[in-house]
C-alpha cells in the first residue's frame, strides 16, 4: 500500500465517522467536542505544515467529506472509496494550484 492508498483510507474513515455523527445528529444526539482529526493526519501525510494548512484547503476537505451524507451506510464504507479518491484528487490539485 502506498501513501496516496493510506490517505484515501483515511478520508473514507473520516467520511464513515462524519456518516455516524450526522446520523446521530438526525436522531437528535449531538456530539459536537468529539472530533477525530483525521484533517490533520491527512495533511501531514500530504507533507502540509500545520501553519500552511489554509482556510481554503480545509474548507474543501471538509465540503468533499460532507459528501457523503448522500450515500448509503455500508459495512466498512467500500462505497465511500470513489468519494475519498475524488476528494483526495481535488486536495492534491488545490496543492498545486
Amino acid at each position: 500500500m502506498d501513501k496516496s492508498e493510506i490517505i484515501i483510507d483515511i478520508i473514507k474513515e473520516d467520511m464513515r465517522f462524519y456518516q455516524f455523527i450526522t446520523g446521530l445528529s438526525k436522531m437528535g444526539i449531538e456530539i459536537y467536542s468529539f472530533d477525530l482529526d483525521l484533517m490533520s493526519i491527512v495533511a501531514k501525510l500530504m507533507n502540509i505544515k500545520d501553519e500552511d494548512m489554509t482556510d481554503a484547503w480545509m474548507e474543501l476537505y471538509v465540503t468533499e467529506l460532507s459528501k457523503c451524507e448522500n450515500v448509503s451506510v455500508e459495512p466498512l464504507g467500500k462505497n465511500l472509496i470513489p468519494l475519498a479518491e475524488e476528494c483526495y484528487h481535488k486536495l492534491l490539485n488545490f496543492l498545486g494550484s
